[in-house]
C-alpha cells in the first residue's frame, strides 16, 4: 500500500511509530485518513509566517567561487 510517498505493509504499524517518533494511534489515524483533517485543523489556526525570505546570494557566491577553481588530482 502507498500512501503519500510512504511503502506501508513492509513495515509494521510500531515499527512505523517508533521510527516516525509519533504514538500507534497516530500511525493508524493516518492510514485511515483521519490524521490529515486533524492537521489541516491545527495547521488552519497558526498564524501566517510574515518572516522575509531569506536572501541566497552569499552562497550563490560561494558556490561560483568553488566551481572556479581547480579540482587537485588524487595521488595514488
Amino acid at each position: 500500500m502507498r500512501r503519500g510517498g510512504l511503502i506501508i505493509g513492509r513495515l509494521t504499524k510500531t515499527a512505523l511509530a517508533r521510527d516516525f517518533g509519533v504514538s500507534r494511534a497516530t500511525v493508524y489515524a493516518y492510514l485511515r485518513g483521519e490524521a490529515e483533517t486533524e492537521l489541516e485543523q491545527v495547521l488552519s489556526t497558526l498564524p501566517a509566517d510574515e518572516r522575509p525570505l531569506a536572501s541566497l546570494e552569499d552562497y550563490d557566491a560561494l558556490l561560483a567561487f568553488r566551481a572556479a577553481e581547480p579540482v587537485p588530482a588524487e595521488r595514488i
